[in-house]
């Protein structure tokens, strides 16, 4: 299959509700028309290539919640979450969003934060993370001191790591 079909199939999804699976979601003919204009094919093609095993559902999974994941990066960069705390869908499955982060998000080398994480910061061991907004996080060390840092810049320079248990 040709390379640009897969990719077109992926843009496609990031039109959707980000909950949706892309095979669910034109199955139940959300939006026929909106599919065609972007992928070239028919949602009765589309489904007949599915049916016969054209597209690899895994790797298919993976390149849509990688677009996904690089789509959610420029807009948080600007601020923007449009589906925070929602399910993500990709090709055939949809994952939680904890989960999805999980899996995601250790590819860009930005950990996903949530409250009570442990951190290791430098100088002052290891901490508990105390708050998470959209671009700074608290953490809390053993002598109970609060210090905030940027995210996830405190991440990409090496001041802050995520502690492994």
């Amino acid at each position: 299959m040709n390379g640009t079909m897969c990719s077109r199939v992926c843009l496609a999804l990031a039109l959707l509700p980000q909950k949706i699976t892309i095979s669910s979601a034109y199955r139940t003919k959300l939006c026929p028309l909106l599919f065609k204009k972007v992928t070239g094919i028919s949602v009765t093609d589309f489904e007949l290539l599915t049916s016969i095993g054209l597209f690899n559902e895994s790797l298919m999974n993976d390149a849509i919640y990688k677009f996904r994941r690089h789509e959610e990066a420029s807009l948080s960069y600007t601020g923007i979450n449009r589906h925070e705390g929602e399910a993500v869908g990709g090709f055939s499955t949809v994952l939680e969003e904890d989960e999805y982060h999980e899996m995601y998000g250790a590819e860009t080398g930005t950990p996903y934060l949530k409250v009570g994480d442990k951190v290791e910061v430098a100088g002052s061991g290891i901490c508990t993370v105390t708050s998470v907004q959209k671009e700074r996080f608290s953490v809390k060390d053993s002598k109970e001191k609060t210090t905030r840092y940027v995210y996830p810049n405190a991440f990409e320079y090496g001041t802050v790591k995520l502690h492994k248990k």
